[in-house]
């Protein structure tokens, strides 16, 4: 398993090409750089600035990895730029980017079925409680889109990766999977993402280890608040997550997964007192929510011993200033597992 980071999440990313950014993920020392989109590389599908990346990434012994965006019918028209590549053809536009993924390698593909509506209320920030479209009429459409690109990604030899994005649970996203087939459609698993769903993330690697092909890796605390709980982005290893339990999961699966770390400021609810959110949540049993409101419980006690930061410290430290830090100590709490499991490339070489 080799350790990078996801492309948004690059220190100055905003400002950065697809080449600056895999130079500063090396330099860095990280192993690869996880392109949400490809377009994100070259916004035209150029095939030149492609393979121009591509080799870049090789020469520096970096993976690189992108995907098609977004993948729900109910969602798409929020991705303009995509709609105008297809010439007003939305399916048109992803077979594109498919292609285009394909021309350098690019065979696992990220796809999220929704984005964050920070401007919104309470948990209407979820295209999961739209009430002018049913999430059940959301997912219904998002399989059936993924099954018209079939042949295509038949014929290339493709995967679109649908991500444990906060609206959708991972058990949609392995449902997803087989109602369309492992074959073309499988996991991004985000690790803490899950939180917002509350669930428990040991739990939904289990779930989702058989359908996993590439990851956003952060951590997480939960808290307590009025409206049930909530919960913030922290460094790999200062969250909920048990990374030893969760890494030994994916890895019985795919032992060379990629590893492509997210950071983030900003606190999320998760309204669990109220009867409409657990109404959206069938497949969530009592007993992991339970348990879910336990790790909550560990890290208001860890809070209050001062073994990590309180959530307004955290927030009032700039991202700038703790991005750089934040990676580094992701890095080497990841590795450190890897190293005892014998993932890194380097030692399942030499067995």
């Amino acid at each position: 398993m080799r350790i990078g980071s996801e492309g948004d999440h690059i220190v100055g990313a905003k400002k950065r090409g697809a080449i600056d950014s895999l130079t500063f993920a090396h330099e860095q020392g990280l192993e690869g750089v996880f392109f949400k989109g490809i377009l994100d590389v070259s916004p035209t599908l150029d095939l030149g600035e492609l393979r121009e990346a591509k080799a870049h990434a090789d020469s520096l012994g970096l993976y690189l990895e992108a995907g098609v965006g977004r993948v729900n019918p109910y969602n798409t028209a929020e991705s303009p730029a995509v709609r105008k590549l297809g010439g007003g053809d939305y399916r048109k536009a992803v077979i594109m980017m498919i292609e285009a993924n394909r021309e350098i390698g690019c065979t696992e593909l990220w796809a999220e079925t929704a984005t964050f509506k920070r401007d919104h209320d309470k948990f209407f920030v979820f295209d999961r409680f739209r009430t002018d479209a049913p999430w059940e009429d959301q997912l219904a459409a998002t399989a059936k889109f993924l099954s018209s690109l079939r042949p295509v990604l038949t014929d290339l030899g493709c995967r679109i990766n649908v991500e444990t994005h906060e609206e959708i649970s991972s058990f949609e996203v392995a449902r997803l999977c087989e109602t369309v087939g492992p074959d073309i459609v499988g996991c991004t698993f985000d690790t803490a993402n899950v939180l917002a769903r509350g669930e428990v993330p040991m739990e939904s690697a289990r779930r989702l280890a058989p359908y996993t092909h590439t990851t956003h890796i952060k951590d997480g605390i939960l808290l307590f608040t009025e409206q049930g709980m909530a919960w913030q982005f922290r460094p790999i290893g200062q969250g909920v997550i048990d990374w030893d339990d969760v890494i030994g999961v994916l890895a019985a699966y795919k032992p060379d997964l990629n590893l492509s770390l997210e950071d983030s400021n900003g606190i999320m609810g998760v309204q669990i007192y109220d009867p409409a959110w657990h109404a959206s949540h069938p497949d969530l049993t009592a007993v992991e929510l339970a348990q879910y409101v336990q790790l909550g419980k560990g890290c208001e006690d860890r809070i209050a011993r001062g073994e990590i930061l309180d959530p307004q410290a955290y927030l009032a430290i700039p991202m700038e200033e703790k991005q750089l830090p934040n990676a580094q100590a992701s890095k080497a709490h990841l590795m450190a597992i890897l190293e005892k499991r014998g993932l890194r490339p380097e030692v399942a070489a030499t067995v």
